[in-house]
C-alpha cells in the first residue's frame, strides 16, 4: 500500500478538481482519495503489485 500526496501547481479550478476526482474513481489502483485543505490538495491510498513501476 502506498500513500501519495497530490498538489496542483496553480490554484485548482472547480472543473479541474472535479475532473481529477472522476479520474481517480476510474483508476483501479486508487483505493481511497481524500480532498484536503492546506498545502496538499489530495491524499491517495494506492495498491500495486509493483510499487517501483508506479513511482515517477
Amino acid at each position: 500500500m502506498l500513500y501519495n500526496q497530490v498538489n496542483f501547481i496553480k490554484q485548482g479550478s472547480t472543473a479541474n478538481i472535479d475532473s481529477f476526482k472522476k479520474r481517480m474513481l476510474d483508476c483501479e489502483q486508487v483505493q481511497q482519495c481524500f480532498y484536503v485543505t492546506g498545502h496538499t490538495d489530495f491524499i491517495l491510498i494506492i495498491t500495486s503489485q509493483n510499487m517501483l513501476k508506479n513511482v515517477k
